[in-house]
């Protein structure tokens, strides 16, 4: 099979972008790298035209998307564009987009029963005391778009909050629109990172963060130790990709006192600390996925 790896330039030498590549050549297929910015999409009546530097080029019969979070417009609308010219694209443009909307992908999980944070999509001014009634502090802020832990923070008291809320409307971007989220204490440093593949969750690792830090990004030094996924881990993270419309998907969830909490749902998962910690080779479960779906031309 020709497939492509679609991600931003500067990713190409990236961990898991690299196996992908890698372990395609391994497997037999002619896989290239690919970034937007390479291709130029045409539209006339209902003829999809697509051009690789300037030129036609044979099309690949999948795209593997590692852009996530950080999909554009334009990368949004070559998905959709491929698939269009009948190719099969991981993850598909609308799932994608889906899922790099924070508080949009709690609203549709939360619509289908599934456990989630108390959630208040923020906007200038802010209401402190309505904050300080529905959360009380610690809260947690944390930009719409965003990963590896970047775009989070904690408030830990009133004063905490007042001064971050008031540094972000002195910042003249009070457009700028983020979360206000509970701060759940049993879960403190510590997540689930559960990552799915065709509807199944090929393995679970726990992340606990670095000392004094209470993001468990692997990204941010947290350690990372294999978790044994049990009935209810499988079930939420299964039926997340589902509502979402994702094949490829990295699910975190909180611990509650009583159950499971979706937090996050990542489009483009990395997976160099998932692999280390669970010994589960995530490069080779993605195309073993795409073969046994037989999406070759």
């Amino acid at each position: 099979m020709i497939i492509w790896i679609l991600d931003k330039q500067e990713s190409e030498s990236e961990y898991s972008t690299q196996k992908l590549m890698v372990t395609g050549k391994e497997r037999g297929h002619e896989v290239r790298f690919v970034y937007p910015e390479q291709c130029e999409l045409i539209l006339e009546d209902k003829d999809f035209s697509l051009y690789f530097e300037g030129k036609k080029t044979m099309l690949p019969n999948v795209v593997i998307s590692r852009m996530g979070s950080s999909s554009t417009y334009f990368s949004l609308s070559l998905l959709e564009q491929l698939q269009q010219l009948g190719v099969r694209v991981l993850n598909t443009p609308q799932g994608i987009s889906r899922s790099m909307d924070k508080f949009r992908t709690l609203q549709i999980l939360a619509s289908k029963s599934i456990p989630i944070p108390k959630t208040l999509l923020a906007k200038f001014p802010i209401d402190h005391k309505l904050v300080e009634q529905q959360f009380g502090f610690p809260v947690i802020v944390k930009c719409l778009q965003g990963s590896k832990g970047k775009g989070v923070s904690i408030c830990k008291t009133r004063h905490e909050f007042i001064d971050t809320m008031d540094f972000l409307e002195a910042s003249k971007s009070p457009s700028v629109q983020f979360l206000i989220q509970e701060f759940i204490s049993s879960s403190k440093g510590r997540d689930l990172r559960a990552i799915v593949i065709g509807s199944r969750v090929i393995g679970v690792m726990l992340r606990q963060a670095s000392k004094g830090n209470f993001k468990a990004n692997v990204a941010r030094g947290a350690k990372t130790l294999v978790y044994e996924k049990d009935a209810a881990i499988d079930w939420l993270s299964t039926e997340c990709t589902k509502i979402l419309n994702l094949d490829i998907a990295g699910i975190d969830i909180l611990f509650s006192q009583d159950e499971y909490v979706i937090c996050e749902i990542n489009s483009s998962p990395g997976f160099q600390g998932f692999e280390k910690a669970t010994g589960i080779d995530v490069s080779q479960a993605i195309y073993e996925f795409v073969e046994l779906h037989n999406y070759s031309a």
